[in-house]
């Protein structure tokens, strides 16, 4: 009879991306007294996620707060991790067209004191909040009160004197046929705690 080997190996298992954020616009506003309001939006897909961890940043003794949390232009709430020091945006599994996985916003508000006083000559530090999750591309943009500028940057940032795009903000309400009728609509509470960069006014 006709006889034949066969070697049978177990093929490897490719690790699926479970959600990741194509792109993060982030805009920074400081006043006089020092104040730093963060505005982030990110553009997400989402395949098995229950929520989108954002560890907040913690610089010196001074503690962030969440203003406001909405996913796809909708209020949700934000709870809070105490063991893993993260915040828990609830959101939705990115819709199928096409066999393409569509992205939706998830927009936050972070507003915490800089630790030194804001005056000239004076180096201060700026963080955004942190993600778990890897991010494919982001522009940041920092405003100063009337009469500040930069004199040196540091950081993990590269900086750039042209304006970027920011075409996340200009983005209004949610993509049509977002399923969205679970997230609960309410503002987040707060919540305590990047990238990073040194500025020297």
């Amino acid at each position: 009879p006709t006889k034949m080997k066969v070697a049978v190996k177990r093929t490897r298992e490719v690790e699926v991306q479970s959600a990741l954020v194509e792109q993060a616009d982030a805009m920074s506003l400081i006043n006089e007294d020092g104040i730093l309001i963060n505005r982030v939006v990110y553009s997400v897909i989402n395949n098995s996620e229950q929520f989108l961890k954002v560890r907040l940043p913690f610089i010196g003794s001074t503690s962030a707060e969440m203003w406001s949390t909405e996913v796809c232009g909708q209020p949700v709430r934000a709870g809070f991790d105490h063991e893993g020091g993260y915040c828990n945006i609830p959101i939705i599994r990115s819709p199928v067209y096409n066999g393409q996985a569509i992205a939706f916003p998830v927009e936050i508000a972070v507003a915490y004191r800089l630790p030194t006083s804001f005056s000239a000559l004076a180096k201060c530090r700026l963080e955004l909040p942190q993600l778990r999750l890897p991010i494919g591309e982001m522009s940041w943009i920092v405003y100063m009160p009337d009469g500040f500028g930069f004199t040196r940057t540091g950081g993990n940032v590269d900086w750039q004197a042209k304006k970027p795009n920011q075409e996340l903000f200009m983005a209004t309400g949610r993509p049509a046929g977002m399923p969205v009728n679970s997230l609960v609509g309410t503002k987040s509470s707060v919540a305590q705690g990047s990238s990073g960069a040194d500025l020297y006014l």
